[in-house]
């Protein structure tokens, strides 16, 4: 929350588990997880609906906040803007 810039980036074969690790299990049937879900060290939430519980968790406590983000996804050398 010191005005970082990050990225969380998964690269590898097709099939591998990329989107799995991301978005956590049953995230093509789930509209949102719980926070039971998020904070469970063994729940199904992958790593984005984590970070961003964690970020406005912070967000939440502070008084003045700004937060920015893009989800973009890279697929045959063709950018994709997720979040339009």
């Amino acid at each position: 929350m010191d005005g970082y810039n990050v990225t969380i980036f998964a690269y590898g074969q097709t099939g591998s588990g990329k989107t799995h690790t991301m978005f956590g299990e049953g995230y093509e049937t789930k509209e949102q997880y719980s926070v039971d879900e998020i904070e469970d060290d063994n729940g199904c939430a992958g790593v984005i609906p984590r970070s961003i519980y964690q970020i406005f968790k912070k967000v939440k406590k502070m008084s003045n906040a700004n937060v920015f983000c893009s989800f973009l996804q890279i697929y045959n050398e063709k950018i994709y803007d997720l979040l339009q």
